[in-house]
């Protein structure tokens, strides 16, 4: 009864669609578990799994369908001319468009990436009548883990553990991803003695040598999954 009612709210917002279309849409996206939703050509939504009302954090009590990115009582809504950049991109290629969206999803306290895929929707006449859009954890893949046949895995934000200082995480990420000491020390604005200096206490507190032994502990540990959060910001990326 309840996907009847908002069937016919829904309708009224999407005329161009037919109903049993929409209904076939609304059931397929409501059996994921991964966050999906609808929006019109107006970027309204329409609506919304459970999983992706999760994700956005949009309080239980409040009717999503119909309102723009900028009406949601969410912290991500400072987003929305990105967002709806994102519909007319899709309607307007007639392809999958991607992008990552850097904000405060799932209600976490510090800002994570996500991966956002929109898709146009067609009707039987081949008219774009909607934008159906989905939302997963970002995952990365670096050329050595290709080459290592390692599967790609999220990005995290939290160390996995406590043995370094902030000062030392931020040079951390920056040693994995193979910048020299010179380049740290630009990014960090330090000299790049102090950077060298830092690297060998970081070396000496997990019992490694060189680089090359300090970036074998960080894979078997998940730092080379880590991220600082002082060194991202909110934000959307399009990346095709």
């Amino acid at each position: 009864m309840l996907l009847k009612l908002n069937m016919n709210a829904i309708m009224k917002k999407m005329p161009e669609i037919s109903t049993e279309q929409l209904n076939s849409l609304i059931l397929s996206i409501d059996s994921f578990n991964e966050a999906w939703g609808i929006k019109n050509l107006q970027s309204q939504h329409l609506h919304m799994n459970q999983a992706a009302l999760n994700f956005t954090g949009i309080p239980s009590n409040f009717n999503i369908e119909g309102k723009l990115d900028h009406e949601c009582p969410a912290p991500w809504a400072e987003l929305a001319p990105e967002l709806q950049d994102h519909d007319r991109r899709a309607e307007k290629t007639g392809k999958s468009v991607c992008i990552i969206e850097t904000h405060f999803w799932n209600n976490e306290e510090s800002i994570q990436p996500y991966f956002c895929e929109k898709f146009p929707v067609y009707n039987k006449d081949k008219q774009c009548v909607a934008t159906v859009w989905h939302a997963r954890k970002f995952n990365s893949l670096s050329p050595l883990e290709l080459i290592d046949k390692r599967s790609p895995s999220a990005l995290i934000l939290e160390p996995p553990n406590d043995l370094f200082t902030k000062s030392e995480l931020r040079i951390i990420f920056f040693a994995v991803n193979r910048l020299c000491c010179k380049q740290i020390a630009k990014k960090l604005e330090l000299s790049h003695r102090t950077v060298e200096n830092r690297l060998l206490i970081i070396y000496q507190k997990v019992g490694v040598n060189s680089l090359h032994q300090f970036i074998t502990y960080c894979k078997n540990t998940g730092f080379d999954k880590y991220i600082p959060t002082e060194l991202i910001s909110k934000g959307v990326l399009f990346i095709s």
